[in-house]
């Protein structure tokens, strides 16, 4: 009787462990608005992976076979989604005003944005020589944001 107590409580203990070390560090928990806002915009969708963005709380999964991601605040209020586009799907204006600033520029990676009000842009990461840019750019090939991700990431590894 007392090996079973000993043993269950073995078993406890080890799957709380288990159940710990399976959570993400960034994410304790989940704010039910956030869960329930998720569910509303996206359904019963399996495997999201959570992490926080700044103060914000972001979902990664996917949806009818495209990798996604979602950004919520604590109040369970949607900001934006991320869907990953293929290179060919980027709008011609927004490719030539990239060809114009970075001629031979090669994409590294791209996504679709869609904010709540349902205004879309572009975020990509291309790579133009050895140095690595994060551009935000609308269809109509207007600049929103511009990061020199190779000097942003030297300062990091610096500190």
């Amino acid at each position: 009787m007392i090996m079973k107590k000993l043993l269950f409580t073995l078993f406890l203990v080890a799957f709380q462990l288990f159940t710990v070390l399976a959570i993400d560090t960034d994410v304790k928990e989940i704010p039910a608005t956030v869960l329930n806002a998720f569910k509303t915009k996206y359904g019963e969708v399996k495997n999201v992976k959570w992490e926080m963005e700044n103060a914000d709380f972001e979902a990664e999964f996917k949806l009818n076979s495209k990798k996604m991601s979602a950004i919520f605040t604590e109040l369970g209020e949607f900001v934006h989604q991320e869907v990953k586009i293929k290179n060919n799907e980027l709008a011609i204006e927004a490719d030539k005003t990239l060809q114009n600033l970075y001629p031979g520029y090669r994409i590294d990676e791209i996504e679709l944005v869609t904010t709540a009000s349902g205004s879309e842009y572009y975020e990509l990461q291309i790579e133009v020589g050895e140095k690595s840019y994060e551009i935000e750019v609308t269809k109509e090939g207007k600049i929103l944001n511009l990061k020199n991700k190779s000097e942003t990431e030297a300062v990091e590894k610096s500190k």
